[in-house]
C-alpha cells in the first residue's frame, strides 16, 4: 500500500508494514495531518508477481468533533 504525504506529493510505502495484507489486516498510522487529504493506492500479489496499482482513492484526514451544546427551548 502507498500514501502520499496530503499535498499531493509523492507516493511513498506505507512503513512499518509486512509486504502482504489480508481482507482483515489493519494499518494504524500516527503522523496523518488533520485537515489534509490524502491519496492512497494499493496492488496485489500471486505467484504471477504484483499487479498493476488500485485507482487513487482519497481519504480527508478530520479530527475528534467536539461535544454538542445542550439542544436550546425556544419559547
Amino acid at each position: 500500500m502507498q500514501i502520499d504525504d496530503g499535498i499531493n506529493g509523492e507516493f511513498v510505502e506505507v512503513v512499518g508494514y509486512t509486504k502482504f495484507y489480508t481482507l482483515t489486516s489493519v494499518v494504524v498510522m500516527t503522523n496523518i495531518q488533520s485537515g489534509l487529504s490524502y491519496r492512497l493506492r494499493y496492488r496485489a500479489h500471486n505467484v504471477h508477481g504484483w499487479g498493476p496499482f488500485s485507482p487513487v482513492s482519497q481519504v480527508l484526514a478530520a479530527t475528534i468533533p467536539g461535544v454538542t451544546e445542550e439542544p436550546k427551548t425556544i419559547i
